[in-house]
């Protein structure tokens, strides 16, 4: 009876060591007897744990347990019978049912049963960065409706807040019983409505609240509160952009400075938000200039900074990076002043772009760093990732590789989990430019990984992007002498590598070349050798022009040779240059061949001196020398 008590009662399943614990057993050999009587009695059954070698147990008869739970008195289950069947509604409901149960349970006014079955529909499911800025400043923002509406509720600002955040549902029970004199106060009871049903992980619910509000309070002032609240709410779903458009697209209808003052500054600022999106940034940035003025007027700081923030990106998208710059310097202390972690990363990010674009770029990758430090603390993955990406960026143009694919994978990994497509193609990109000169096969998957998702987004009206960047991944490939994903997307996609103009052979050169200088000779020859057969497969399918193929060549041959300076190398790698590549594979070898002789020689000048002139001058320019003028020479002598 202990056992059993204490295996109902303590929660299943659980395994033998943790029951004798529970009942103060010395050990599990302790209760084994009483355990194999259970067992065999069919009292209790015993399954695998799957992550180790654990039996892990619970009663076999479950509306026994359901029973014993409620003679005993378990709080939950006294407070709701369905806790006590939860693995049955796990399993019996989907999600999108378990959130229609919610929904039922909260219409009929029995908010712990709504509670227990919309933790169901989201169990497992982290609520995301979008969702956190939507709960973010909340009191803050209904503060400030209050003031506007003129409004008194029967709680206090702090104690709605309170509730959000303990009891949601019990919250959505509640409002149903306050008064309801005016469309403003309905509008504001509809607006703490969404805020506790988003809580609660019915977003789409939420989203449906505003909406029907919407159809009812016509009057400006809620108009604008009611547009605001559901932009926020939607820039955060995903693929709802084109409706938050719509929502600000309506501000235009109205005359936002006949609003009160402390609505003023959100509508401007919506309203740039728009502007910018419809790529009207001059417009957007006298908005949210506008916007910026008149929270200074009523000293709300926090808006303020949002609405430079506005001005700094669209200051950046016009290339004006300066004042960009000095616009994110002053959103960026504003929003510290204000305490808004998010809004501070956001626009040290874009901060890092500017000087990114001004080739700023030790500035950049600081900025960027930081950014991302920032948005850490406040779980912005997204806002992690694209500042990442940045200080990637700007390390590859410092050549500082090895870090640069530090920061370009964890920006991958971050952008992968949530799905973001545009911080996922950015990493990618930083990644193989950076897996050019330190070996990575991490690089290269991720770089199939976005091959394989824009291949299922791309429409057939638009272009696969990554197209633009496989001589990069090919490089890649080389430097690690990891072929199986390239193999592959030239199989699957050979159909969208039909353009001469997607593939540039001089950085597989230099791939190569740094292959055989960092890892030896018999590794760049075996690189060389793999690569060679690939690209005339390439060559062969793609590019039908002889022409081109020897150009192609050439500027293979060329990137190899101006960064391999091993005689031996240079010499193999002229013995894999055949007629069966290109009509010029036989010369590009002969050159390769004089280039090792003048490498390899005591006295180059020398070599030289005896050889033809035209070749004279390919080996000066491949090894950097100073190239004298016939009038020079005879005014030396």
């Amino acid at each position: 009876q202990g056992l059993l008590d204490a295996l109902i009662r303590g929660g299943e399943p659980a395994s033998q060591t943790v029951l004798a614990e529970r009942v103060g057993a010395p050990g599990q050999n302790t209760i084994a007897r009483v355990m194999q009587d259970l067992l065999r009695n069919d009292i209790i059954l015993g399954l695998p744990a799957g992550d180790s070698r654990e039996t892990l147990y619970r009663v076999t008869d479950r509306v026994f347990v359901h029973f014993y739970r409620l003679r005993q008195g378990n709080a939950l289950a006294l407070k709701t019978p369905l806790a006590t069947i939860l693995e049955f509604l796990r399993a019996f409901y989907s999600r999108d049912e378990q959130k229609a149960q919610a929904i039922k349970h909260l219409t009929d006014g029995r908010p712990d049963e709504a509670r227990l079955f919309a933790d169901l529909a989201r169990e497992g499911e982290a609520i995301s960065f979008g969702l956190n800025w939507y709960f973010y400043f909340f009191a803050h923002r209904l503060q400030r409706y209050l003031t506007a509406a003129n409004e008194v509720l029967p709680l206090k600002t702090a104690d709605i807040v309170a509730q959000l955040n303990s009891c949601p549902e019990q919250l959505l029970t509640d409002i149903k019983h306050w008064e309801l004199p005016s469309a403003m106060r309905q509008t504001l009871i509809a607006i703490i409505a969404a805020q506790a049903l988003a809580k609660l992980g019915l977003v789409e619910q939420a989203d449906e609240r505003l909406t029907q509000q919407q159809a009812t309070s016509l009057a400006p002032t809620a108009q604008v509160m009611l547009h605001h609240e559901r932009g926020i709410l939607l820039l955060n779903m995903t693929s709802k952009h084109s409706l938050v458009i719509k929502e600000y697209q309506a501000l235009e209808e109205l005359r936002l400075a006949e609003l009160p003052i402390t609505l003023r500054a959100i509508a401007y600022r919506d309203f740039a938000w728009l502007l910018g999106q419809l790529n009207r940034h001059d417009e957007a940035i006298a908005s949210a200039k506008e916007a910026a003025n008149v929270a200074a007027q009523i000293g709300e700081i926090a808006e303020q900074a949002t609405a430079l923030r506005h001005v700094t990106w669209s200051l950046g998208e016009l290339n004006r990076h300066d004042e960009a710059i000095a616009s994110a310097k002053e959103a960026a202390n504003l929003a510290a002043q204000a305490g808004d972690i998010a809004g501070q990363a956001t626009v040290l990010h874009y901060a890092a772009w500017s000087l990114g674009r001004l080739k700023r770029y030790d500035e950049a990758i600081a900025s960027a760093k930081e950014a991302a430090s920032l948005a850490a603390q406040v779980s912005d993955i997204a806002e992690q990732a694209g500042a990442l990406g940045i200080a990637a960026y700007s390390l590859n143009q410092l050549q500082r590789y090895q870090e640069a694919l530090t920061e370009a994978l964890a920006s991958f990994t971050l952008a992968r989990q949530i799905a973001d497509m545009w911080y996922i193609k950015q990493s990618a990109k930083q990644a193989v430019l950076a897996a050019m000169h330190i070996p990575s096969i991490e690089a290269i998957t991720a770089y199939a990984y976005w091959v394989e998702q824009d291949r299922k987004q791309t429409s057939d009206s638009e272009e696969p992007d990554w197209r633009y960047w496989i001589a990069e991944a090919f490089a890649a490939s080389a430097r690690a002498r990891y072929w199986l994903v390239l193999d592959e997307i030239f199989t699957t996609s050979a159909e969208s590598l039909t353009e001469e103009y997607y593939f540039s052979t001089t950085k597989i050169g230099l791939a190569i070349a740094l292959r055989g200088k960092h890892e030896g000779r018999a590794d760049g020859f075996a690189a060389m050798r793999e690569a060679l057969p690939r690209l005339r497969q390439f060559w062969q399918a793609n590019i039908a022009s002889g022409d081109l193929q020897n150009d192609h060549l050439t500027a293979l041959t060329s990137g190899f040779a101006e960064y391999c300076d091993d005689p031996g190398l240079l010499r193999d790698v002229a013995g894999l240059l055949n007629a069966d590549l290109t009509s010029k594979a036989p010369k590009l070898a002969s050159l390769l061949l004089v280039l090792a002789q003048f490498d390899e020689a005591k006295n180059p000048q020398a070599v030289l001196a005896r050889m033809d002139p035209d070749m004279a001058l390919w080996l000066k320019r491949f090894r950097k020398l100073p190239e004298l003028s016939e009038k020079s020479k005879r005014r030396k002598k």
